[in-house]
């Protein structure tokens, strides 16, 4: 393949929005050059798509607590994972609120993923929203927290 054949193929392919995936067989007949031009479009195209959502991405803040209440939300959402136990007829829900809970226990990472959660899972969902959301409004107050985690049996 000549050089200017693969120019022109990588500056069709860079036009793309995508990332440029190339299957083994194709990437032993191009050269090196152009590989290297392909790498540089799929790490250029990363930064510009990284750029475009970072505006949406949550913003963080770090928030120190009692290792008392760490504990007691991790027994909590340890014991939720564990013994949660799905009801109903399984649906495909495409909208609604869904919650992710994860927390270590021993050496293990447990996760539960909720759509439309109630009872246990909603009151514990709750308590945790609100935390975030007194953080943010400089109201936290961990005695009222341990005490909406202690009502969760």
């Amino acid at each position: 393949m000549s050089l200017s054949k693969s120019d022109s193929i990588v500056k069709l392919l860079s036009k793309q929005e995508n990332l440029i995936l190339l299957p083994n067989e194709l990437k032993r007949n191009i050269p090196l050059s152009t590989q290297e031009k392909i790498l540089e479009h799929n790490k250029n195209l990363y930064k510009i798509k990284n750029e475009i959502y970072k505006p949406f991405y949550p913003k963080r803040k770090a928030y120190n607590i009692s290792k008392k209440l760490a504990e007691e939300i991790n027994i909590k959402t340890a014991f939720l994972i564990r013994n949660f136990k799905a009801i109903g007829t399984l649906t495909a829900i495409l909208d609604g609120e869904t919650y992710t809970f994860r927390c270590i226990e021993e050496d293990e990472l447990l996760t539960l993923k909720v759509s439309m959660p109630k009872d246990k899972p909603l009151l514990l969902a709750d308590i945790l929203c609100k935390m975030m959301n007194d953080v943010r409004n400089n109201q936290f107050n961990e005695n009222k927290y341990l005490q909406m985690l202690d009502e969760i049996n």
